[in-house]
């Protein structure tokens, strides 16, 4: 596989994560609100107390560019274009 191939993969596995996450927010927000949720191929993998323990998990179990970390939060964070970022 490509460079070129790995980010446009990664790049859809950030996107299909997005999806699944907006579809799935009004549900964790109850129970999870202030948490990173880690995603994984569209499914949720668990709830992290910080970021950066979810980036940590995500990484060892998945590698670069194959999982997303989103935060539950009352109201969508909105930090541009690059907010979807590629982990």
């Amino acid at each position: 596989m490509t460079i070129k191939d790995e980010v446009k993969a990664a790049e859809r596995e950030v996107n299909d994560n997005y999806k699944y996450f907006k579809k799935m927010l009004p549900e964790w927000r109850d129970d999870h609100l202030s948490e990173h949720a880690l995603i994984h191929r569209q499914e949720l993998v668990m709830f992290f107390q910080t970021t950066h323990d979810a980036i940590q998990v995500g990484i060892k179990d998945y590698g670069l560019g194959n999982f997303s970390v989103q935060s539950i939060r009352h109201t969508p964070a909105d930090f541009g274009h690059q907010s979807n970022a590629i982990f």
